[in-house]
């Protein structure tokens, strides 16, 4: 019976030592996925604050860490729905507001805390959450803003404490 190279086993044909790229594969592929997986969590976790107050000038803004948004997602996990919220004035302080919310509220884009109640931006939708204590926005003024603009910090927290 003759048979043809073809239908042999590809290691009895070549030999498993002719293969060495395999190995490779394998160690270049363990040393690549965690370093994406990092990556990936990283950005998906990553969060911007903002003090909306200014009407010309760009509003003071900074990253939260992990431990932060950590703390935002529980703050809003423990606030009833319902709330709602006062119209803004034209000028002066709106609110903190978290930009690529996703990190800390899933399939939101943004939020907005202000005077006792929180507006979830989530695709055509807007949520309200009831926060009377002003626990988020106390929270958020408190996270960076002191240290990215004190003269603005002390404004929102008299703002925040007086209102």
């Amino acid at each position: 019976m003759i048979v043809r190279s073809s239908t042999l086993h590809p290691e009895t044909r070549y030999g498993a030592a002719s293969r060495p790229w395999g190995a490779w594969l394998a160690m270049l592929t363990l040393a690549v996925l965690p370093a994406c997986a990092t990556s990936t969590s990283a950005a998906l976790t990553s969060v911007r604050a903002e003090a909306d107050l200014y009407s010309g000038l760009p509003n003071p803004t900074w990253m939260l860490d992990e431990a932060e948004a950590s703390t935002v997602r529980r703050l809003l996990g423990a606030l009833p729905a319902g709330g709602q919220q006062e119209p803004s004035p034209g000028l002066g302080y709106r609110g903190m507001v978290v930009r690529d919310a996703a990190g800390v509220f899933p399939g939101c884009t943004e939020l907005r805390a202000y005077r006792a109640v929180v507006l979830a931006q989530c695709g055509a939708d807007t949520r309200s959450l009831a926060d009377p204590g002003r626990a988020v926005e106390r929270f958020l003024a408190g996270t960076g803003l002191a240290e990215v603009s004190p003269g603005a910090y002390d404004a929102v927290r008299k703002e925040i404490e007086g209102g």
